[in-house]
């Protein structure tokens, strides 16, 4: 690794379940095609795929945010622009996730109106909170900065990715006097994780000394990764455990509240570090931080020695990491026959963001197996955006569902959510 891509990889070296795609949402989804009212022998088993991809930033967007996640060239037209909307304090979240679940009715065994479900599913989480002047740092360089000190003391960065297998129970008890139905279960999950990256800079600066060629980066930061290099079927494992209750109102009114991802991963023989750095850069000719001659002899050496001290640090200690925990609650509203309202708000624990939320209109232009919903969303991470969701329900034996977060590419917040089922 050379010190330019190192340099270009300090925000994510010293810096630091989605709406429509959880044990909510998939309630919901049962609610929506009748599945737990189904008296006759057919429709037994329902089987549902979903997958979602969110990027969100409060600050960065998607013209810069693109290329940074997915690669690419960004000019300096498109950095000028982003920097206008940087603050002393910016967050961001790139999220991916894909699910299949298999639930199969068991009125005869567990009761009436009861079901078991099983699934498999994959979760990629990134996170980060970072300043303005670091992030302007990291892509145009630090002539603007000589003689200054950049103050770079809470930067946050966070991600894992993991596949879980879960296996749950839900039961849906209908009282045909009070027009009411009641729905609740839980969900078991076991997490094999495949990596972990957690830094973050309790304090820290960055100066450039004017005239000199000379960098100096000191940091107090704690960091815990998964060691990569050594990675065994039994490094990371962990559990988690989800719990959900619903009532309806007669057709009108719906409501569900869910408790979601209370669970942890155990890395085994991680690496850990919590201390003090301090790393000099001179002799090095340079014009901005990202546009070093690589030609000098000792840029190698310094580039190793930063990324041994601060990716690869020697103490060896498992920990656990706390999964970000969530509640959640959705209610809907149906106004007219052809036409409803739906909100949403998502509350978290251990995570950068704490509040996720969504306004719907639900239109139905065909009574009750087609519905067009355009939304309004917050990510928790950037702003309102608007979105609009399509949803084929209600049938025999087919279920579709797709939804977009923005309709403006330029958006911070854009990205998009599917899912598909067979009743059989």
């Amino acid at each position: 690794m050379n010190l330019k891509h190192l340099l270009l990889f300090l925000p994510l070296i010293i810096s630091s379940s989605i709406f429509g795609q959880g044990t909510l949402e998939l309630i919901k989804s049962m609610d929506e095609n009748n599945f737990l009212e189904n008296e006759k022998t057919e429709g037994r088993h329902f089987i549902i795929a979903n997958g979602l991809g969110l990027a969100s930033s409060s600050s960065v967007q998607s013209s810069m945010f693109n290329p940074i996640i997915f690669g690419g060239n960004i000019s300096e037209e498109i950095k000028l622009d982003n920097y206008k909307g940087l603050k002393n304090s910016n967050v961001a979240g790139v999220h991916l996730q894909s699910n299949i679940t298999t639930i199969h009715r068991t009125d005869e065994l567990l009761g009436k109106n009861t079901a078991i479900f099983m699934g498999l599913g994959y979760r990629n989480y990134n996170e980060t909170k970072f300043s303005g002047d670091f992030f302007k740092l990291i892509f145009s360089g630090n002539t603007q900065f000589v003689g200054k000190e950049l103050d770079i003391k809470n930067q946050l960065f966070q991600s894992y990715s993991y596949s879980d297998f879960k296996i749950g129970f839900v039961r849906k008890k209908i009282d045909e006097n009070l027009k009411k139905g009641i729905t609740f279960g839980f969900s078991l999950g076991y997490i094999k994780s495949f990596s972990h990256f957690n830094v973050n800079t309790e304090s820290g600066s960055f100066y450039t000394a004017p005239e000199t060629y000379q960098m100096t980066l000191e940091s107090n930061y704690k960091l815990e990764r998964s060691d990569t290099i050594n990675n065994s079927a039994f490094s990371g494992q962990g559990g988690y455990l989800n719990l959900f209750y619903g009532f309806d109102l007669e057709e009108t009114f719906s409501c569900k509240i869910s408790i979601e991802d209370i669970g942890f991963i155990r890395w085994k023989n991680g690496l850990k570090s919590d201390k003090v750095i301090q790393h000099t850069f001179s002799g090095i000719e340079f014009s901005s931080i990202t546009k070093i001659d690589e030609s000098t002899g000792n840029v190698n050496n310094l580039a190793d020695s930063l990324r041994n001290s601060i990716v690869y640090p020697n103490t060896v200690q498992s920990y656990n990491t706390i999964l970000p925990a969530s509640a959640a609650i959705s209610m809907q509203y149906k106004i007219i026959e052809q036409i409803g309202v739906e909100s949403f708000i998502r509350i978290y624990t251990n995570s950068i963001r704490t509040l996720e939320c969504m306004g719907m209109i639900h239109y139905y232009p065909f009574k009750s197996f087609l519905r067009i919903s355009p939304f309004i969303y917050n990510s928790g991470y950037g702003n309102w955006t608007s979105g609009l969701e399509l949803s084929i329900f209600n049938l025999k034996h087919f279920y579709f569902k797709a939804g977009t977060y923005s309709f403006e590419f330029k958006k911070s917040t854009y990205g998009g959510y599917s899912s598909i089922g067979f009743k059989l």
